[in-house]
């Protein structure tokens, strides 16, 4: 069950690409299957159901075989799952979970959720910004979830983050936060606590917005600007 309760990421067991080229990112935003014989595979993509992985070279399986693996979220220990082998190529082997259990729920949701959020996030028509407001790019998405971006002859200068009623700001080369969101600055009228965050890769804010950048449709140029500020603060 996710945060609020919502089932929508559950309904449609929507896959998550997990292997992308982010270089000095992959640790963080990575994940990797430890087979019996001590051989890993990155995950290509990752879903409540299942995943698509690299083939092991040397672990011999038939399909409908089930393994006993570990997966490393991130840079999390290890969790034990029981997967399915439901089909494979040359480089390439899909398999299934089964018998999941209370931990290795919580390790999918910790994972998944705010990657989900991240691939429904949705990049607004500027036609569609209120009177008044300054940033030259909105993303929305579930739960009220919003990113505001500030751009100044092609480099961002400002950003702005709305995560489960809370706030999370870079400018001018710092991190601010602000507290929970009121009635009134949910209209907008945002009055910012400025409080100094002290940022970490543990942070819980600062690394939930990491994850959901890392699934918007445009990773690249200002977004992957921003997720080096983020991954280094």
């Amino acid at each position: 069950m996710d945060r609020d309760g919502s089932p929508f990421k559950r309904r449609k067991y929507e896959r998550v690409p997990v292997e992308v080229d982010w270089g000095s990112f992959q640790p963080l935003l990575g994940a990797i299957l430890i087979w019996p014989n001590h051989e890993t595979s990155s995950i290509y993509d990752i879903s409540y159901s299942g995943m698509a992985l690299v083939r092991p070279a040397l672990l011999s399986f038939e399909k409908n075989q089930t393994i006993q693996v570990q997966v490393s979220f991130g840079e999390k220990p290890p969790v034990s799952f029981k997967v399915i082998v439901q089909w494979a190529n040359e480089q390439v082997l899909g398999v299934k979970f089964t018998a999941l259990g209370l931990s290795e729920h919580e390790a999918l949701d910790d994972f998944l959720e705010d990657r989900l959020i991240g691939r429904h996030m949705r990049k607004i028509d500027p036609k569609f910004f209120g009177k008044g407001v300054d940033f030259s790019v909105w993303y929305h998405g579930p739960r009220e979830t919003n990113f505001y971006l500030w751009q100044e002859k092609g480099q961002v200068t400002r950003a702005e983050f709305e995560l489960d009623r809370q706030t999370l700001i870079y400018e001018n080369g710092q991190l601010l936060r602000g507290g929970k969101l009121s009635q009134e600055q949910e209209q907008k009228d945002l009055e910012l606590e400025d409080l100094f965050l002290e940022t970490s890769q543990e942070a819980p804010l600062v690394r939930r917005v990491i994850e959901v950048l890392s699934q918007i449709d445009e990773p690249r140029g200002p977004m992957k600007e921003l997720l080096k500020i983020l991954v280094k603060s």
